[in-house]
C-alpha cells in the first residue's frame, strides 16, 4: 500500500509526511528561496521519500492564501459558487499584478445554524500553484488535491468537531479556525503566538516540538481539502478524464448486458429444443 503524501507549503518552507492508515512512515522538510525555486524544492523533497507514494495532497499555509467567509451567502446555486467567485475575484480578493486561482462552495448550516448558507471561498497565486504542480510532476507523483490548510487542520487535532474554534500556532502568528461540525466555516490569521496549541493526534504528538510544523501536512494526508486551487486547464483535463471513465463504464455495462442477453437466448433455445425432444419421445405414450 503506497499511502498518501501530505505536503504543506509555507513562506520559504516545505514539510512532507507519508501516512499509511494514520501511521507516519516518513517525514521530511526543506526550504526554498523564491517561488522560482519552489518547483525544484518540491521535486527534491518528494524524491527523498524512500517509498514512492501513490498520490499527494498539497495544502497552502494561511499566509499564502486569501480566504473569505460570507454569511448569508449570495443568492447563487451551490454548483455556480465557483464561477461566481471567479467573476467577483477582483472585489473579494487582493490580486495586485499577478493572476489568482480561486474556488468556492456553499455550506448549508446544521443544528442551530440550520437554514443558514455560508459562502466559503479562497484564492491563491497561480504562479505558486503551477510551480507546485510542476514539482510533483517532475517527481512522478499525481496531485490529488491542492487547497488551503484551513480546510483540513481539524484532522490534526483531538478536539471534538463540535468545538466552535481551534487555535493553531504558526510561527509568529496564530490561525483561528471556526468549525461547524467537521467543516471549516472561517479562518482568521492573528498576529502573535500567545494561544496554546491544540491537543495533537497521537502520531503527531510523537514528533514533539515539530508537531505544529508538520500538522498541516499530516492533516492533508488524512483529509482532502474542499477548496481546490487548480489552473483551468487542470480542471478541464480532470473533467475530460472523468467523462472518459464514465463512457468506459457505460460501454462495459452495455457489453455485460449484451453478453447476459446472449447467454439467456442460447440457454432458452437449448431448453426449448430439449423440451421438444422430450415431447416427441413421450408422444406415443
Amino acid at each position: 500500500m503506497s499511502g498518501v503524501l501530505g505536503l504543506s507549503v509555507g513562506p520559504g518552507t516545505l514539510h512532507a509526511l507519508l501516512v499509511r492508515k494514520a501511521a507516519l512512515h516518513w517525514a521530511g522538510s526543506t526550504t526554498y528561496g523564491s517561488r522560482s525555486d519552489l518547483t525544484e524544492a518540491v521535486a527534491r523533497l518528494v524524491s527523498e521519500c524512500s517509498d514512492r507514494p501513490g498520490r499527494a495532497r498539497i495544502v497552502l499555509d494561511r499566509r499564502l492564501v486569501q480566504l473569505r467567509s460570507v454569511t448569508p451567502a449570495p443568492p447563487v446555486r451551490a454548483r455556480n459558487a465557483a464561477a461566481y467567485v471567479a467573476l467577483e475575484a477582483p472585489r473579494l480578493f487582493r490580486n495586485g499584478t499577478e493572476p489568482l486561482v480561486t474556488d468556492a462552495l456553499v455550506i448549508q448550516g446544521r443544528g442551530q445554524l440550520r437554514g443558514q448558507r455560508t459562502l466559503w471561498a479562497g484564492a491563491a497565486s497561480e504562479t505558486t500553484v503551477r510551480a507546485l504542480l510542476a514539482g510533483c510532476r517532475e517527481a512522478g507523483i499525481e496531485v490529488e488535491a491542492l487547497g488551503p490548510a484551513a480546510d483540513v487542520l481539524a484532522a490534526a487535532s483531538c478536539a471534538p468537531s463540535s468545538s466552535g474554534a481551534i487555535a493553531f500556532p504558526n510561527g509568529a502568528t496564530t490561525e483561528v479556525v471556526e468549525l461547524a461540525g467537521d467543516r471549516t466555516l472561517r479562518s482568521r490569521l492573528v498576529v502573535g503566538a500567545e494561544a496554546a496549541g491544540p491537543k495533537w493526534v497521537a502520531p503527531l504528538a510523537a514528533l514533539g516540538p515539530d508537531a505544529a510544523s508538520f500538522a498541516p501536512a499530516y492533516a492533508a494526508a488524512r483529509a482532502r481539502p474542499r477548496l481546490l486551487f487548480l489552473p483551468r486547464e487542470t480542471h478541464e483535463a480532470r473533467r475530460l478524464r472523468a467523462r472518459r471513465g464514465l463512457r468506459w463504464l457505460a460501454a462495459t455495462a452495455a457489453g455485460l448486458w449484451l453478453v447476459a442477453l446472449g447467454v439467456y437466448v442460447v440457454r432458452l433455445g437449448t431448453t426449448a429444443r430439449a423440451a421438444e425432444r422430450e415431447r416427441r419421445a413421450l408422444g406415443p405414450a
